[in-house]
């Protein structure tokens, strides 16, 4: 609305500062001279020789306001050419110079070129002044009128829309009334038993509608999240989960209301009203109002204390996988430190074994019985 007032007042300022135009037509060049050289510093100046030629100056220039036409010329007269200057844009102030002094004649030429008024010649300079500056105001005020109405015009098109606009608000709102009295009618038929049992729930139980706007939270959002129910009330559920789990949510909530199938039970991060986020697991249903109306409810559990003895139990059972790998690796080092002292052992007494058959086998091969009979000896008790 205040755009295009203001777009109103600055085509009607467009009017007064541009430069009031002239068109002055006379077969007669001296008049042509004259007229330009008294009015050229006042006023733009367009001249013409002939009405034909004035026709053509009128089409090919914007904003003409005022056609001074002498009435006898070559070709067509000046009432003719003010007549078509008339037809093409009825706007312009159109004045008819003219030797003739006959009323029947003037009027027929006023009546014909639609003539604002006539000048007799030769003009009088003053008179003709004071002619151009009434029809430069009538001209001015002809364009503001008209840009005024076409403002209010605009305005009245402006003020129907919002008029419609605003019945259709007003009506979108009495719809929503009425609506969110007959929800409170259905949810007041089961309020008792429901209050009974969310009282006494410790999970968090929460109603929303459709669009995802809580309708009710039972006592257990206060004592885990921290809120009152004033604070969740007619609020977005979706504004307290966790940015990574909403649209998952979301998904869930679609699919509920597309195929009745239970979704699957979700693990979600709800904020706290200190900010902080808390492990909670989540699961949907849907209700039928006897109304028509579609509510979603949700059963919302705190798993935080789960989340940690979870992760605790991960956490010793990392522990139980390091000790085992401990314990195996000190069992191979084991084995490895008694296969070398076995090694070491047995290599001794092999080596101390292996210089005694070789002291035997000398004697064995030397010529002296004696010591071949000590060396069969020898082998029988290395034998044993």
């Amino acid at each position: 609305m205040v755009e295009k007032r203001c777009i109103g007042i600055s085509s009607i300022r467009r009017y007064r500062m541009k430069p009031f135009k002239i068109l002055f037509v006379d077969d007669e060049e001296i008049n042509l001279l004259n007229f330009r050289m008294i009015f050229q510093g006042m006023y733009e100046i367009i001249t013409a020789s002939s009405g034909e030629e004035g026709l053509r100056c009128f089409q090919e220039t914007d904003d003409i306001g005022l056609v001074i036409s002498d009435q006898r010329m070559p070709g067509i007269s000046g009432t003719d050419m003010l007549s078509k200057i008339y037809e093409i844009d009825p706007d312009p102030i159109r004045v008819l110079l003219t030797a003739h002094s006959q009323v029947e004649y003037i009027l027929d030429a006023i009546n014909l070129g639609r003539i604002y008024q006539y000048i007799l010649k030769p003009w009088d300079t003053s008179e003709l002044i004071r002619l151009i500056d009434r029809a430069k105001d009538l001209y001015l005020l002809k364009k503001e009128n008209f840009d005024l109405t076409e403002e209010l015009s605009e305005n009245n098109k402006c003020l129907e829309l919002i008029n419609q606009k605003l019945w259709d608000m007003n009506d979108v709102l009495e719809k929503d009334v009425l609506r969110r009295k007959r929800l409170e009618a259905s949810l007041r038929e089961s309020e008792e038993r429901f209050r009974k049992f969310t009282q006494a729930s410790q999970d968090i139980i929460v109603l929303f509608d459709i669009a995802g706007k809580m309708l009710y939270v039972n006592p257990a959002v206060y004592a885990l999240l921290g809120y009152n129910d004033q604070e969740l009330i007619n609020k977005s559920l979706a504004t307290k989960l966790h940015l990574d789990d909403r649209r998952i949510v979301r998904d869930e909530i679609k699919m509920l209301l597309s195929s009745n199938l239970k979704p699957m039970v979700m693990e979600v991060k709800i904020q706290k009203k200190n900010k902080e986020y808390l492990d909670m697991e989540m699961g949907l249903f849907c209700m039928d109002m006897t109304d028509g109306e579609r509510i979603i409810g949700s059963v919302i559990r705190d798993i935080s204390q789960r989340k940690k003895d979870e992760e605790q139990l991960l956490l010793s059972e990392k522990r139980l996988s390091d000790l085992s790998a401990m314990l195996i690796t000190a069992q191979d080092d084991e084995r490895r430190r008694i296969s070398m002292e076995l090694h070491d052992e047995f290599g001794q007494s092999l080596a101390a074994l292996k210089l005694q058959l070789r002291a035997m086998e000398n004697k064995l091969y030397s010529d002296e019985t004696p010591q071949k009979d000590e060396t069969v000896e020898g082998l029988r008790e290395l034998r044993q």
